[in-house]
């Protein structure tokens, strides 16, 4: 079981954030050091893809309307491949 943290973003010196292309996957990146997670699957939800490494597992959500529906269908799929298969009688299948 993962552990809790009230925090999300970290800081990082602002000396060395102009040194990395992918700002904001450096800040996951540094949580999950921060956390004793570093090969802990994660998925960001952000509207500016560019922000990410290229191969990053990014819901880019769109600007003005946030996390929509489409946006919750991307990220489900997505999960979706971490999970076992359900049946149709709701039991775990093969």
């Amino acid at each position: 079981m993962g552990k809790f943290s009230r925090k999300v973003t970290p800081c990082l010196n602002p000396f060395i954030i102009e040194t990395y292309d992918y700002i904001r996957h450096e800040a996951v990146l540094t949580f999950l050091r921060e956390n004793d997670r570093e090969n802990a699957p994660w998925v960001a939800i952000y509207d500016i893809a560019e922000l990410y490494e290229p191969v990053s597992p990014v819901v880019v959500t769109n600007s003005y309307h946030g996390f929509d529906r489409e946006s919750a269908e991307i990220l489900d799929r997505y999960l979706a491949t971490f999970s076992e298969k359900i049946t149709d009688d709701n039991t775990i299948g093969q």
